[in-house]
């Protein structure tokens, strides 16, 4: 009960509020459809203890910080909706009270009414982050912030015939972000578009779309317009999809640019390994989270919540292999990813290069070990900041399943960051340890 009383309301109700919305869909067809959905709870207790709790040179302090989670997860799917919740609310609080004590809620919530099936459809989607608002400064819990966003909007498909269909969809996107700053974007946008079917496991589409973003400082209001197409390609052992298009970018102050835009994504099977590689360019902005479900190890790395409102184009590469070595209990998992974001107020740029590679090895049938390695390069190409930083970070730790609903993990964690100078005459190494415990419980 202590858990739940430090959680602030406003939390509680931020962790609920896709699924009052998805209670809402569904109240029009369950008097008619039996509605079955998967629903799984579990209960977390974790203690870290590190010796640079502030992550500096100049200040460092051991603390420990403990972390108690609620991760709930519901999926449904039928003729007429689906969903998909996955939730994990926690609250970190630090014994020695070196920073301050936070709340957090991390996952996504989606849900699709199919009002006319294959023809009209709703769907409602939000994504909970978070992370990192300042690369330049210290990972610490006073340079994290919690970011929220809510889409909904109605899809609609008009058949010509058995290969042709027109599409029109219209989508209204919320952000923003819990920091002082409390930046926010509201973005409207709607497109037209023509699908034709090349044969069973080949689709070309392409679309027109406008959008405006209005962000709480007027000025750098957008609109936008532009035209991509599309190709995805199914094959027996994975899937291809490339989307290419050109973006005119208008803003309230004056300012315009045409931006040249790519989706491209890869996934290969074969035996036990999989493959996947995605490479993208797109036109958005910073109160909307880089979140993407295809991010590796390394991809998940280039998340972070900046503290500003401003439109950017954002260029990512993302590629993570998977496969076993020497027996199927050995599990390898390696990523690499970039990317290059380019504000269009500040002019600012800054570019992230990761790597990372896991070992994962089953001992037993209720023991796994795991050790990895990841590495980050960050540029910071700013009015205000020119410099390179490098953090490595070394870790080690195993997992015991107790039983199917009972398990305890342990992991050891060693952090070199590396810290540029503006001058580019020296650096500063500053030194993290971690060691982490914990107790997960799945009561549902």
């Amino acid at each position: 009960m202590r858990f739940f009383a430090n959680v602030k309301m406003d939390f509680i109700m931020r962790y609920s509020r896709t699924l009052h919305y998805i209670i809402a869909l569904t109240l029009g067809f369950s008097a008619s459809t039996a509605f079955a959905a998967e629903f799984s709870a579990s209960a977390s207790q974790g203690v870290e203890l590190t010796d640079n709790v502030h992550n500096t040179k100049d200040d460092e302090a051991n603390e420990a910080i403990y972390t108690t989670s609620l991760e709930t997860d519901i999926n449904h799917r039928s003729r007429f909706v689906d969903l998909s919740l996955n939730y994990t609310v926690g609250h970190v609080r630090h014994d020695r009270h070196h920073l301050d004590n936070t709340n957090t809620v991390v996952g996504s919530g989606n849900a699709t009414w199919y009002m006319v099936p294959n023809r009209i459809e709703w769907f409602v989607a939000e994504v909970e982050n978070y992370g990192v608002v300042d690369r330049r400064l210290a990972d610490t819990t006073d340079n994290k912030t919690q970011s929220s966003t809510f889409s909904t909007g109605p899809k609609i498909s008009i058949p010509f015939n058995p290969v042709d269909s027109a599409t029109f969809d219209a989508t209204y996107t919320k952000s923003s972000t819990d920091d002082d700053s409390d930046n926010e974007s509201v973005v409207s946008s709607g497109s037209v578009g023509w699908s034709h079917l090349l044969s069973q496991t080949k689709q070309f589409s392409i679309e027109y779309s406008k959008s405006k973003t209005n962000f709480d400082d007027n000025d750098k209001n957008t609109d936008s317009g532009g035209v991509s197409g599309t190709l995805n390609v199914e094959t027996a052992s994975g899937s291809f999809s490339i989307e290419l298009g050109r973006t005119k970018l208008e803003m309230d102050s004056g300012v315009s640019t045409n931006v040249n835009t790519f989706d491209l994504q890869y996934t290969k099977n074969w035996f036990s390994s999989v493959l996947t590689a995605s490479a993208k360019r797109e036109l958005t902005d910073t109160v909307v989270p880089s979140i993407s479900n295809s991010f590796s190890a390394a991809g998940a790395a280039l998340i972070e919540n900046v503290d500003s409102e401003d439109t950017v184009v954002r260029n990512t590469l993302d590629v993570g292999f998977n496969r076993p070595i020497f027996n199927d209990l050995t599990i390898l998992d390696t990523s690499l990813a970039y990317q290059k974001q380019e504000f269009q107020t500040s002019r600012n740029i800054q570019r992230i290069k990761s790597f990372d590679i896991n070992i994962q090895h089953r001992l037993t049938e209720h023991i796994s070990l795991n050790s990895g390695y990841n590495f980050q390069w960050i540029k910071f190409d700013f009015t205000d900041t020119n410099r390179i930083d490098r953090e490595h970070t070394f870790s080690l730790g195993g997992d015991y399943n107790i039983s199917a609903e009972l398990s305890v993990s342990l992991d050891l964690d060693a952090n070199l960051r590396q810290v540029g100078s503006d001058t580019g005459v020296d650096h500063s190494n500053v030194k993290k340890n971690s060691l982490t415990g914990s107790v997960s419980y799945q009561f549902l």
